[in-house]
C-alpha cells in the first residue's frame, strides 16, 4: 500500500481508532485515539 499522507487521512471514520506504542527500553506507552482525536486510554 502506497498511498499518501492525505489519503491514510481520508480512510479515517467514525469506526476507526487508532492505537500508538512506543517502546522504549525501560517504559512503555500505548495510547487509543478515536477519530475525532480523543485520546480513550
Amino acid at each position: 500500500m502506497d498511498f499518501t499522507q492525505n489519503e491514510r487521512l481520508n480512510q479515517i471514520n467514525e469506526q476507526t481508532l487508532i492505537i500508538g506504542i512506543d517502546i522504549a527500553k525501560h517504559k512503555h506507552v500505548a495510547r487509543a485515539i478515536d477519530d475525532r482525536g480523543i485520546d480513550l486510554s
